[in-house]
């Protein structure tokens, strides 16, 4: 079996001309063999082109992960998202962004700060709640934004801090029982409006 290997000359000149001058850089160190962890910073949620422009300018846009994955590199058998969803404001956008990215024999991490057991840790909500955290799950509430993005849990474990980690296999996306989910909500509520 022969595996073609783009050299970071073939690579440049095989790009695309639309391609972004950052997405050209980053695929001439990576097919050069120096590199094969990279950083991105900024706004990754900036839209970028998913295809070649036309003449008026229109295109399909896409995130700087959705690029990635379908522009560059193809989909990944592991994603890891640690210690991070709390701090996103589009959580289900990340998760639908994470299962394109992740192939379909694949798996992801994603690890949740429970809000009820920070609460009962710290005695109420308030006490609980951290200013750059603009959303807060719980167990339940997780597996739920998991089965809407289209992954099952196939392993979880609850760490000493009150993370959920929970290894992810792709799934066709389903609507939890919400019925269930309400009940929850109900049963929180009221343990902590007693605390």
């Amino acid at each position: 079996m022969t595996v073609d290997v783009l050299s970071a000359e073939r690579a440049s000149s095989e790009l695309p001309a639309w391609y972004p001058t950052w997405a050209r850089s980053l695929a001439e160190q990576y097919f050069s063999g120096t590199a094969s962890v990279f950083v991105l910073y900024g706004n990754t949620y900036d839209l970028v082109p998913l295809v070649d422009p036309n003449e008026d300018g229109a295109a399909d846009y896409g995130s700087v992960p959705d690029f990635l994955a379908e522009q560059m590199f193809g989909r990944w058998d592991l994603v890891l998202l640690c210690q991070t969803i709390d701090h996103l404001l589009d959580v289900r956008g990340t998760l639908e962004s994470m299962r394109r990215m992740t192939a379909d024999d694949g798996h992801a991490f994603v690890d949740v700060l429970d809000l009820l057991i920070a609460a009962r840790k710290q005695g109420s909500v308030e006490g609980a709640a951290k200013i750059d955290h603009p959303y807060y799950l719980t167990h339940d509430t997780a597996v739920a934004a998991f089965a809407l993005t289209g992954f099952e849990p196939v392993a979880e474990r609850l760490s000493a801090d009150g993370h959920w980690g929970f290894v992810l296999a792709p799934a066709e996306p389903r609507e939890p029982d919400w019925e269930e989910l309400g009940r929850g909500a109900a049963a929180m509520i009221e343990e902590l409006r007693v605390a």
